[in-house]
């Protein structure tokens, strides 16, 4: 366990119980010396051993306690120094240690380091006594917090049966023993789980995602009350990712496990909750999926290799399905999270372009001129579709032998609409130099059923106003028109601007 920076003064509170601590410490020094639970040649703690009975000895004599507090074995030196405090209720400081696990008040007494004191100040804490023993971890040895002792198994990582079973009773999850496994019960093909092996006690568990949570880490319940060299390394750990089938593949491409990487099992043993282990593994298994096994896949659901199943689970518009086929015609898989038409195509744009576009319209032109727009693919469709649509428009639109200079411009204006909009139709009135009365009267006859009559008004004359408002509604009536009922719209503006020319079709009929 790290001690982070920035220690404060204990509180009265925190001195009041270390007080007692101390004073229990002292009814029986040696309990602080680790349980044997292997059969070593030679004990790491027989001299730390031997000096607390002598320590023992004299609980009440505060010079031999001064004495031991500052020569001899470190444990024993904390023994000392934290029965001398539990007697003087006094120390060279009191103060806290900053820890992952939070504050912990410790009172400096003697020449024993800081982990070994707060180990034996807190004896009574199954966790933090197992601070005192920090240094003979971090050279090999096994230590187990159970009950009311610590037990050392040397250098072996085999943990004594009451401390399995202790362990196990804490967990919070509701498992049951099946088949030589602890487990949930809730394991099936369509959900992801948790699979941890304790390795040095031969046990293994097993949570569904439905029953983890985010804030439990089944391997810190397990190990929080051992202290080893790494306690990761009696454990190993792997996740299942849970996927609903919607296809009828003859081999089924999961049946080989996806291994979690390196660097999620290190987030998971230093922290991370099994909730949030199965989750980011399935977000890791989706890249593999992607490289190695080239299926179609959304969220938690396989299609396998049917495109026309995974097409039919993403939301989207009837006219945007040829541009989509296309795009799965050129991928041999795609892997998904949401499922929708913009998380396909962003995901597999690139390349496919021209090809995605011409599921919409097939117009080499329109398709570049889409392509050079800076939106996003879905808008590109979109805007590809709206110019099809104009240009069939303009296909309704009859064609022309002659037309007088009226009807010229109010035809141009209306095509410019139908194809462009609004806005482009307003630029190009005003991109052009009108001196003829009757057509500026038509020009602001489109100011009006534009919106604009108001703002443009003071450009034109009272009778160019005056005529432009008594046109409009022809104007308005023009844009929505096609076929010869257009051209005979357009006849009756030419005639309403108190022009006496005729429009004449390409076919050579005259308007009347």
């Amino acid at each position: 366990m790290r001690f982070r920076r920035g220690p404060r003064k204990a509180s009265e509170i925190q001195k009041k119980n270390l007080v007692e601590n101390a004073k229990d410490l002292a009814e029986d020094p040696m309990k602080v010396i680790p349980e044997c639970g292997d059969s070593c040649l030679f004990c790491k703690f027989g001299r730390a051993k031997r000096k607390i009975k002598k320590i023992k000895k004299y609980v009440d004599d505060e010079k031999k306690l001064e004495k031991y507090a500052k020569r001899g074995p470190d444990l024993s030196k904390a023994v000392a120094g934290t029965i001398l405090f539990g007697i003087q209720e006094e120390a060279k400081k009191v103060t806290t240690a900053k820890s992952p696990k939070g504050e912990i008040a410790y009172a400096k007494r003697g020449k024993a380091s800081k982990k070994r004191l707060i180990g034996v100040q807190h004896f009574k804490d199954p966790r933090k006594r197992l601070l005192a023993f920090s240094k003979e971890a971090e050279k090999g040895y096994y230590f187990y917090s159970v009950g009311k002792k610590v037990i050392c198994t040397c250098k072996k990582a085999k943990p004594p049966e009451e401390f399995v079973r202790s362990a196990i009773d804490r967990v919070p999850y509701r498992l049951s023993k099946e088949n030589d496994r602890y487990s949930c019960g809730h394991e099936r093909g369509d959900k992801g789980a948790l699979h941890l092996e304790w390795k040095s006690a031969d046990e293994k568990f097993s949570v569904c995602e439905d029953c983890t949570n985010s804030s439990t880490n089944l391997f810190n319940v397990l190990s929080e009350r051992m202290l080893s060299p790494d306690n990761s390394k009696s454990f190993s750990v792997k996740s299942k990712i849970g996927l609903k089938c919607e296809s009828d593949c003859e081999n089924c491409k999961f049946s080989d496990e996806i291994p979690i990487s390196d660097e999620l099992v290190e987030k998971y043993f230093n922290n991370l909750s099994d909730e949030e282990l199965i989750y980011e593994h399935s977000k890791e298994a989706r890249s593999v999926v992607e490289e190695k096994y080239k299926v179609f896949l959304i969220g938690d659901t396989c299609f396998g290799k049917d495109k026309e199943a995974f097409l039919d689970h993403i939301d989207h518009q009837p006219w945007e399905k040829p541009a989509l086929i296309n795009l799965l015609k050129r991928t041999e898989g795609a892997v998904l999270e949401e499922g929708t038409v913009n998380e396909l195509l962003e995901k597999y744009w690139q390349g496919n372009e021209s090809s995605v576009l011409e599921g919409i319209f097939d117009e080499e032109e329109a398709i570049k001129e889409v392509l050079s727009k800076d939106i996003r693919p879905r808008e590109k469709l979109r805007a590809l579709k709206d110019i099809k649509q104009k240009k069939e428009e303009m296909k309704t639109l009859p064609e022309f032998k002659k037309l007088p200079p009226e009807a010229e411009f109010a035809d141009s204006i209306a095509r410019s609409y139908k194809v462009n909009g609004k806005d482009e139709a307003i630029n190009r009135i005003e991109g052009l130099n009108l001196s003829n009365t009757r057509v500026k009267s038509i020009a602001f006859a489109f100011y009006k059923v534009f919106g604009r009559g108001d703002s443009k008004r003071w450009k034109y004359e009272d009778t160019e106003v005056e005529s432009g408002e008594f046109l409009s509604d022809h104007v308005e009536s023009l844009l929505d028109a096609d076929g010869e009922e257009y051209a005979k719209i357009l006849q009756d503006i030419v005639k309403m601007s108190g022009s006496t020319s005729t429009v004449v079709l390409k076919d050579g009929k005259k308007m009347r």
